[in-house]
C-alpha cells in the first residue's frame, strides 16, 4: 500500500458519529476510554459513533464532550467553525474601530 493515499486522507465531518471518531483519535482513545471519560456509556458511544444514532438531549452531550474534552462545542453540534456574528469578530479578524461623533457639528 502507497504512503501517498494516507498523506491525501482527509477525514469527514459530516456526521455526529464521524466527529466522535476524530475526537477519540485526537485524544488518543478508544471507545471504552471516550465514553467513560466522557461520563456516557460505552454502549451509547458505540451507537452514536457506529450506528449514526443521535444521541437525547443532543446539546447537552455535545457541552459535557466539550467540557471533558476542550473541543469546541459547536464544532462538536454541526462539524462547522462558529463564524463571526452578532457575538463578536471572527478568529484572526480585529474589531470595527468606532469614532465618536462630536455634539459640536449639525447633523445636517
Amino acid at each position: 500500500m502507497s504512503t501517498q493515499m494516507h498523506e491525501s486522507f482527509v477525514p469527514r465531518t459530516n456526521s455526529f458519529g464521524a466527529r466522535l471518531a476524530l475526537i477519540r483519535w485526537q485524544m488518543g482513545w478508544n471507545m471504552k476510554e471516550a465514553a467513560l471519560a466522557c461520563g456516557f456509556s460505552q454502549q451509547s458511544w458505540r451507537g452514536w459513533e457506529l450506528q449514526g444514532h443521535d444521541p437525547r438531549g443532543f446539546a447537552e452531550v455535545a457541552e459535557r464532550i466539550s467540557e471533558r474534552t476542550g473541543i469546541d462545542e459547536y464544532w462538536i453540534l454541526t462539524g462547522k467553525e462558529q463564524s463571526a456574528g452578532p457575538g463578536g469578530p471572527g478568529e484572526g479578524e480585529s474589531s470595527p474601530k468606532i469614532e465618536q461623533v462630536s455634539k459640536s457639528q449639525p447633523l445636517d
